[in-house]
Parts: C-alpha cells; sequence; structure tokens
C-alpha cells in the first residue's frame, strides 16, 4: 500500500514569511469513513458527497509529513498601471530634482518590496532639467532603461524598461496635464514612439492610478470640449465629474464603465498648502484646499484636487520637494494596500517522486490577531460556494467571497494551502 504524506505549501499576506512548520491541524487524518476531516467551526467542512482520500486505509503518518519540504509562496495582490503626469514648466526644476533622485529608491523600490505587480507610465518630457529651458525628465534605472548615471548626459530619447516603465515624452505646460493625457491616449509621443498612444502600454482590466505633479490649474480644451476648474470649488467639481465621465466612456476597459466601480485613482502633488505635518497627504474626505503653498503660487489646483476626492486619491503639497522621499513612499503604500489581494492560488507542484491528490486539500487561515486558525473547506464549485470554503478550478485554489473578503480585510493574515501527496511507486 502507498504510505500518504503531507506537502505543505505556504504562502505569506502582506510579505509576512512563514515558514512549513506543522500543526496536529494540517496532517488533516482522515476521518472513520475514510473522509477528509475539515472542523471549521460548522460553517466551512468537507465537500458534500465526501471526499475520496488517497489513503483508504487512514494511515496518514503527522510526524512523516512534518518532515516533509515545502514551497513557499506569497499571495499577490491585483496588479496597477501608474500613470504619472509631470509639468516640465521652468518652475518646477527644484520638483523634477526631486523627482529624479527619490523616484527609484522611495517609490519603485517600495512596490518592488512588496512584489506588486505594478508597471510605470510616465507621461513629461525626457531630457536634462539643468540645461533646459524648461524643466524635462529623465529617469534612470533600476526603473527606466537609462542605465545609472546616465542622466548625466541624457541620450537623446527615453529608454523604456518593459515590462515595468515605460516613458512617453511629451512637453507638459503650466495648465495643460488634461489636454497632452487625452491627446496621447491614442496618439505617438514627440519622438513619434508609441505610435498608438500611451495607452498601448496600459493592461485591460488592471486597477489604474494617475499621479499629477504641476504647479498650474485645470485650464485646456480637447475635441471641442473645455476643461477650466476656475479657480472655485463649484468649477472644481464640474470639472473633475466631466474627467472622470470622459476617461469611464473613452476606455471602460481601463477605467471603469460608467455603469460599474470605478477602477482608478487619482493622486495630486499640487500648489496647495501643506498639510500638518507637511508631508502628510489630505484624505479624499477632507474638504479642498484654496489656499496655495506661498504668496508665489496663484493655483491651489482645485481640478486636480477634485478629482482625487472623486477617485479616492490623496492629495499632497508641491511646494514640500526635500519631503518628496517622504510622499513618494507614502502614496506607494497607500497603491499596495488599495491593490486587492487576489483569492486564487496556483496549484503548487508536488515534491520529486509524488503527485498531488486533488480530492486532500484544505486551506488553513491564521488571523493576524493571533486567533485560532480557521479550515476552510473544499467544495465542489462556485456554485455551492458559502462561507469559510473555497474550491478547485482548473490549476488553481479559489476561495469563496465570503473567504475572500475576510482574507483581504486582515492584510498581516496567514494563509496555508495543504495537499495529501501519494509516493509514486517505482
Amino acid at each position: 500500500m502507498n504510505s500518504v504524506r503531507v506537502f505543505s505549501w505556504v504562502s505569506a499576506l502582506a510579505l509576512v514569511a512563514s515558514g512549513a512548520a506543522c500543526s496536529p491541524a494540517s496532517s488533516m487524518p482522515p476521518n472513520d469513513e475514510g473522509q477528509l476531516d475539515v472542523d471549521d467551526g460548522g460553517t466551512g467542512g468537507q465537500k458534500e458527497g465526501g471526499i475520496e482520500p488517497s489513503d483508504p486505509d487512514g494511515d496518514t503518518d503527522a510526524d512523516e509529513a512534518c518532515a516533509e519540504e515545502g514551497s513557499e509562496a506569497t499571495l499577490r495582490r491585483e496588479p496597477v498601471d501608474i500613470v504619472f503626469l509631470v509639468d516640465n514648466s521652468a518652475s518646477l526644476r527644484p520638483q523634477i530634482e526631486r523627482v529624479q533622485e527619490t523616484i527609484n529608491a522611495n517609490f519603485a523600490k517600495v512596490l518592488d518590496d512588496a512584489r506588486l505587480d505594478y508597471r510605470v507610465i510616465l507621461i513629461s518630457q525626457h531630457g536634462d532639467y539643468r540645461t533646459s529651458a524648461n524643466s524635462p525628465v529623465c529617469i534612470e534605472a533600476p526603473l527606466s532603461g537609462i542605465p545609472a548615471q546616465g542622466c548625466e548626459s541624457p541620450p537623446a530619447e527615453p529608454a523604456d524598461n518593459p515590462p515595468k516603465f515605460f516613458h512617453y515624452s511629451y512637453r507638459i505646460r503650466n495648465n495643460d496635464a488634461v489636454q497632452v493625457l487625452l491627446h496621447g491616449f491614442d496618439n505617438p509621443d514627440e519622438h513619434g514612439r508609441a505610435p498608438n498612444g500611451w495607452s498601448a502600454w496600459l493592461r485591460p482590466e488592471v486597477l489604474k492610478s494617475f499621479l499629477v505633479l504641476t504647479d498650474g490649474r485645470i485650464n485646456c480644451s480637447y475635441d471641442g470640449i473645455a476643461y477650466n476648474d476656475g479657480n472655485s470649488e463649484n468649477h472644481a467639481q464640474n470639472v473633475a465629474a466631466m474627467l472622470d465621465e470622459k476617461l469611464r466612456t473613452m476606455a471602460p476597459e481601463h477605467f471603469g464603465a460608467l455603469d460599474e466601480e470605478r477602477r482608478y485613482r487619482f493622486y495630486s502633488i499640487v500648489s496647495m498648502a501643506p498639510n500638518e505635518p507637511p508631508d502628510a497627504p489630505y484624505a479624499p474626505t477632507e474638504p479642498l484646499v484654496t489656499s496655495t503653498c506661498s504668496d508665489v503660487d496663484v493655483n491651489p489646483g482645485l481640478g486636480y484636487q477634485a478629482l482625487s476626492r472623486l477617485s479616492g486619491g490623496a492629495r499632497f503639497p508641491l511646494c514640500q520637494p526635500s519631503a518628496f522621499a517622504s510622499i513618494f513612499r507614502t502614496i506607494a503604500e497607500d497603491l499596495i494596500s488599495g491593490s486587492p489581494i487576489e483569492c486564487d492560488f496556483p496549484i503548487p507542484e508536488p515534491p520529486p517522486g509524488q503527485v498531488l491528490d486533488r480530492n486532500r486539500v484544505a486551506v488553513e487561515y491564521t488571523p493576524s490577531d493571533g486567533g485560532e486558525p480557521v479550515l476552510f473547506g473544499p467544495i465542489e464549485d462556485a456554485a455551492a460556494c458559502r462561507e469559510n470554503a473555497f474550491y478547485l478550478d482548473g490549476e488553481n485554489v479559489r476561495l469563496c467571497a465570503e473567504s475572500c473578503d475576510r482574507v483581504q480585510s486582515d492584510d498581516g493574515a496567514k494563509v496555508r494551502v495543504l495537499f495529501d501527496c501519494a509516493v509514486v511507486l517505482r
């Protein structure tokens, strides 16, 4: 008779690494009927009709199972595409310098460390802000395809780094970021790159985030429609609603159809008065800030602020370039927390010389507050979904909606997907 061993696949939420330690719950002994006994407090449990075990005699040895090696993986968050809009006005030189200094270490690295599947699309003129009449941007590796120190003498054109980074080079003036955004959606940049527009780099059905950095306001027109926030709260809210409708009707597969959930957030770094402390964000629930950074600034970016409030994005002051490292880190962390954990996991490969028994599987969820682990029970398919349950779909384990909500609301939780493996006799 084949012996049966437990193969544990450990997944850690929110980058919490967990070992392949065993516990009595993870050994999954069969019950008296030879079926997998999953006790989840009465709400989960075994698949109706019974699960046929790999070992009908029920001689699974927990100690032997604990000796098995396991594979580790991290639960995936939903991917996100991030579109940067950076104003190239000469007045932005201090900010451009800080963007170039901090975007790798304090933005991209934070996302990389979180293993977030992200893509950055930068819409801004490429070049050297130190020698130009305006303020172009040059981004180096590891985010860009330009090597480190390569922006000391920038190449004539930007260098993409697929699939992580794409640079759409087009000059953004004081008040026309929205016009460049809409025009560039399906038109090439100034070098003839991206012949179908920056939208060709977007991934359908992926969450989107915009980040605008400007000391201007929304005052432009596109396709016969005027977008003007008028430096007033009412006009700002109106123009935000207009842009929201434009984005969602123009590309519902990217930004969410009007009758569906919005699929983007808009972050603003504009000439609004600082919060307290200066690098603290203004939350979407807070009112528009009508005062500016200084006496020199005349536009608090009310239209962008309104678009951030409408879409659930945060707002930051532009006049604190020394705080950009903290601001970028805060935005990156918000992108991570705002990207839901995907509730399906690829079925792992078994150890060498073994095969997985798909009929003997359990999902163990351990709350981050130290509560007792809960076993999610197997069911036949999505139609049978209920609380504390999951099903196998092709090569994936999928949590039911209630189980998914429970895991997604607990970033520090741990999930273990456990399989029985039968030894292949030779």
